[in-house]
């Protein structure tokens, strides 16, 4: 009587199984090194495309400047009679990119309530300086004792917001004298525009004629 000799049954299975093995070592492989490719390509992209505007951005972010206005001396007549000297009001600043945080649809609405002055206005000052600004953009200036009340009340959820003394030229007769002194005035858009190339910033202070 034959003997039927059949393969042992868990040697095929064990073959199967081998052969799953080496698959899924090629696919981890191959997806790891896809993995990394995107990796590298998006570090690529990141320090040379966008480097330079990231790292204006970082720099904007640590480096904070407070343009401050300077001080100028008196002006008598030969009487004595005062005609032009300084005083000092304080104003409102804000971070240029303050109103894309977070934050800004609470500081928005507090900051035109306190300030009557329109959100909107506001938010064009901030976009006129640009993303990139490292200096404070003025808001308002000549604060009221009222306002800088109210300020100082909601000051833990105005941030970004910050109450600087400056130095602001003061004519005691007005205009009468402009002709022979001149005086001072912010920059106006177009003024801004002509100037920009040599330095001046948004808010600064120039001489006029008179």
């Amino acid at each position: 009587m034959s003997t039927l000799k059949l393969p042992p049954v868990g040697k095929k299975n064990r073959e199967i199984r081998t052969v799953g093995r080496g698959f899924q070592s090629i696919f981890f492989i191959v997806f790891t090194l896809l993995m990394m490719a995107g990796i590298n390509t998006r570090l690529a992209y990141l320090q040379i495309i966008e480097g330079h505007k990231l790292k204006a951005r970082a720099e904007a972010n640590r480096i904070r400047t407070i343009a401050k206005q300077p001080e100028r001396g008196n002006i008598f007549d030969r009487n004595g009679k005062l005609l032009a000297t300084t005083r000092y009001p304080r104003s409102v600043y804000l971070w240029p990119m303050a109103h894309t945080r977070p934050s800004w649809s609470v500081v928005g609405p507090r900051l035109e309530q306190i300030l009557k002055t329109p959100r909107e206005e506001i938010e064009k000052k901030l976009d006129e300086a640009g993303a990139d600004a490292t200096s404070l953009v003025r808001i308002a200036r000549d604060l009221s004792e009222a306002e800088i009340t109210a300020l100082k009340e909601y000051e833990n959820e105005l941030q970004n917001v910050e109450i600087h003394t400056e130095a602001v030229r003061y004519y005691p007769h007005g205009k009468e004298l402009a002709h022979v002194l001149g005086y001072t005035r912010e920059l106006t858009p177009q003024q801004l525009k002509k100037k920009k190339k040599e330095g001046y910033r948004l808010g600064d202070v120039i001489g006029q004629m008179g």
